[in-house]
């Protein structure tokens, strides 16, 4: 009995000393981590390339000529999109953009200030009793990706050299700030109410945000209004609402108050479209629709549309391509066909920063987008054979290409309209002609 006895107790102690050094082993294993790999990611730095500071005299400001930034990677014959990293470890969607090199996150996650402006009446302009008359289009007045205001330098220039043509309306073909497509650090990354503020602060010239008065100004917004693809930001579309579009008529479809609108004025009517709000569940689509209702119904001599994108392609950028209506030509020629048979005279666009007239069956495609962002080369080769290209005609490099509007003079006893395409030359510091033409109504 006592043999048995020392036997358990030994058999007890075995027992506890192997749980003992068990357990000092899983503590030990336990406080081992396994270092996580990481892939290196090249770095996009910022080159600044000098360029020769410019004062323009004779206009009704001056400005000089902003830096060019080149993003590089380090790496011979890299482009300008840095390399993504071969791990993204986030939960929130992202969108890139290819070549502008910029993403957005669908959840927003930094808030813009709320606007704290006042309710405000709908822009109308006072009918002219004239037989002739002046409206002016422009559009595209972003700024480099690296801004720190999210307009161009030139804007301001641009609307004191409209202002004083005493047109009396004004339209904007969209794309009024840099809004997503920012490179960070910058003051004015996803504050979406400053970069407004910044850009109804440099077109007071022609019309005062704070006072409501001056020339009737007309927007509609672009692809950098947008989140992209099928990205949502509600804040951006909550702050154009609040701020630029504020006094945009509310006669547009349901959805696209202050969006989608038209308006008359003496003999004309324009029907300004959104391009970027989802149309059966697309996006790049015009609401044919209402187009349609609005092209047959209270019709005046002179029809005149604007959208932000071309129909027809002018340029072979694939960037451009994605974000405007040319990519569903189902849709787009619908669009198109609408405008001949409605006896449309024009459709003015932008998105592609430079200007170029073209035209088919009959209606013109006048694109300005040529009001300030970084300009884009035009190569008349890249013109959709849809169109007879009637300006320019020949190839235009990106250093050559010059900022301005059009002014358009409508003269309502002739049956015909004008217009004059004018370009800053911040050389000279002069304002000079481009292109002009007379088109009859249809």
């Amino acid at each position: 009995m006592i043999l048995l006895h020392k036997r358990v107790v030994f058999i007890f102690v075995v027992v506890v000393i192997s749980a003992l050094l068990l357990t000092g082993c899983t503590q030990q294993q336990t406080a081992v981590q396994t270092p996580v790999p990481t892939t290196a990611v090249p770095k996009t730095v910022l080159t600044t390339v000098a360029q020769p500071s410019v004062t323009v005299s004779g206009v009704a400001s001056s400005t000089t000529k902003p830096t060019t930034f080149i993003a590089t990677t380090g790496e011979p014959n890299t482009t300008r999109t840095p390399k993504p990293p071969t791990t993204v470890a986030t939960t929130i969607p992202r969108t890139t953009f290819n070549s502008e090199s910029y993403s957005s996150d669908s959840s927003d996650p930094v808030p813009t200030p709320t606007p704290t402006l006042s309710p405000t009446p709908t822009i109308t302009p006072t009918t002219s009793p004239t037989t002739t008359w002046t409206f002016v289009i422009f559009g595209d007045t972003r700024d480099q990706l690296n801004t720190t205001t999210g307009i161009s330098p030139y804007l301001n220039t641009i609307a004191k050299g409209i202002a004083a043509e005493k047109p009396d309306l004004v339209f904007f073909g969209g794309d009024l700030i840099n809004g997503i497509v920012i490179i960070p650090p910058s003051p004015v990354e996803k504050n979406y109410t400053v970069q407004f503020g910044n850009w109804m602060d440099a077109v007071s010239p022609i019309y005062n945000y704070s006072t409501r008065t001056g020339i009737p100004l007309y927007v509609i917004r672009g692809n950098h209004k947008d989140g992209g693809d099928n990205i949502l930001i509600p804040a951006l579309l909550t702050d154009y609402r609040a701020t630029v579009a504020a006094g945009i008529p509310t006669n547009g479809p349901p959805g696209e108050e202050k969006l989608t609108y038209s308006i008359r004025y003496n003999d004309a009517k324009f029907i300004a479209l959104d391009e970027y709000y989802p149309h059966n569940g697309i996006k790049e689509t015009v609401n044919q629709s209402w187009l349609d209702e609005q092209l047959t119904t209270d019709t005046r001599p002179f029809m005149f549309v604007i959208g932000h994108t071309p129909a027809y392609n002018v340029s072979s950028d694939m960037d451009e391509f994605k974000l405007g209506i040319a990519v569903h030509p189902e849709q787009r020629d619908i669009f198109w066909n609408s405008l001949v048979k409605n006896h449309v005279v024009a459709y003015f666009c932008g998105h592609v920063h430079t200007y170029v007239r073209t035209e088919s069956k009959g209606v013109q495609q006048v694109l300005v987008g040529n009001g300030g962002a970084p300009a884009d080369p035009f190569i008349p080769s890249e013109v959709d054979p849809v169109f007879t290209l009637e300006y320019p005609t020949h190839p235009v490099n990106a250093s050559d290409q010059k900022f301005g509007y059009l002014l358009v003079t409508v003269h309502k006893d002739k049956g015909t309209f004008d217009a004059v395409e004018k370009e800053i030359n911040t050389v000279k510091g002069t304002w000079e002609v481009g292109d002009t033409f007379t088109v009859p109504v249809r």
